[in-house]
C-alpha cells in the first residue's frame, strides 16, 4: 500500500455553448460525424463542453468511460498527479432558463499513467489517446502546435501543456462513473451562498463519506464569483493531516467506488479496442 497519495473533487462545467462556440464546433464536425454525435446528445448528456475529463472520447474508442483523460483543465491538478491518486468527479448542470446549478455525481477515477508533452511521441499509452479532444497540442517538427477542435480555443494552451497528459484506469476496485443517470445531490438557487445538499438516503450518504468524515468544512462551490469550483485536495483534509493516515484516503475512494451503479455504460454503437498500455 503506498505511503502517500494525493485526491482531489472536481467539479466540470456542463455549460451552455455561445451560438458561435456551437456554429464553429459543428464546422469541425463536418469533417467527424463523432463531433457530431457529441453536439446531437450533448444537451441530455453528463459531458464536458471539450470533453476533458475525456468520457465521451472513452466511450466511442474504448467503450469504457473509466479509460478517460484528462489534458486540458486543472493544470494545476494535473501536475500534482501520480499513478495511483484519485480524483472524485461532480458535474455542474446550469438550467438553461435560470441560473439554478444542479450538482450531479459522476463518479471517481484513478491514475493510470502521467505523460509529459515531451513523451507522448515515445508513448504507446497516449498513441491510443492522440485523436481524443482534448489533447490540446501536436508536435512538429519537433515544436508544439496548438490542436482544439471545440471552441473557444485556450489562449494559453502552451501553458497548460507544461502540465502532463493523464490517463486513468478501467480497475473497477479502482474506478468507476455513471454518466447514464447520475444522481443529482446538491443545488444552487440564487439566494443560496453555497449549493445545498439534498434530504435523500443517497446524497446524505455522500456528504458524509468525502466532507464530514474527513472533517472538511467547505464544500463544492466557494464564493469566488470567477472560480467558484475550486478543486478540494483530500490529502489535506483535517482528518488525514491530523492523523497522517493516508490509507484514509483509501478507504474514502472504496466507500465511494461501493455507490456507483455498475450497468451504467453508454450504448453507444462503435467498434472499440482496447489501449496499448504495455509500452
Amino acid at each position: 500500500m503506498r505511503t502517500y497519495m494525493k485526491a482531489f473533487i472536481c467539479v466540470y462545467r456542463h455549460k451552455k455553448p455561445s451560438n458561435q462556440e456551437w456554429i464553429k464546433t459543428q464546422e469541425a464536425s463536418l469533417k467527424n460525424p463523432d463531433i457530431q454525435e457529441f453536439l446531437d446528445g450533448y444537451n441530455q448528456s453528463f459531458f464536458d463542453w471539450g470533453d476533458d475529463p475525456g468520457f465521451f472520447a472513452a466511450l466511442k474508442q474504448f467503450k469504457n468511460p473509466c479509460l478517460a483523460s484528462w489534458g486540458v483543465c486543472r493544470r494545476d491538478v494535473r501536475k500534482q498527479l501520480c499513478p495511483g491518486d484519485f480524483i472524485i468527479w461532480f458535474c455542474a448542470f446550469q438550467n438553461s432558463k435560470s441560473s439554478v446549478v444542479d450538482y450531479f455525481f459522476i463518479g471517481c477515477t484513478t491514475v493510470s499513467h502521467v505523460i509529459k508533452f515531451e513523451d507522448r511521441a515515445e508513448s504507446t499509452v497516449f498513441e491510443s489517446y492522440k485523436d481524443f479532444y482534448n489533447t490540446l497540442a501536436i508536435c512538429e517538427s519537433g515544436s508544439p502546435v496548438q490542436k482544439e477542435t471545440f471552441y473557444n480555443y485556450h489562449k494559453d494552451w502552451n501553458k497548460r501543456i507544461q502540465s502532463p497528459y493523464i490517463v486513468f484506469s478501467d480497475d473497477p476496485s479502482l474506478s468507476a462513473v455513471n454518466l447514464t443517470d447520475p444522481n443529482l445531490v446538491a443545488r444552487k438557487r440564487d439566494e443560496d451562498t453555497d449549493e445545498q445538499w439534498l434530504p435523500d438516503e443517497f446524497s446524505q450518504r455522500l456528504e458524509k463519506i468525502i466532507f464530514k468524515d474527513l472533517q472538511i468544512k467547505r464544500h463544492l462551490r466557494t464564493t469566488h464569483p470567477q472560480r467558484p469550483h475550486r478543486q478540494i485536495a483530500l490529502h489535506k483534509s483535517p482528518l488525514v493531516l491530523v492523523r497522517k493516515d493516508f490509507s484514509i484516503l483509501v478507504k474514502t475512494r472504496d466507500s465511494i467506488l461501493s455507490l456507483i451503479k455498475k450497468d451504467t455504460i453508454f450504448p453507444l454503437n462503435s467498434s472499440s479496442s482496447s489501449p496499448n498500455f504495455n509500452g
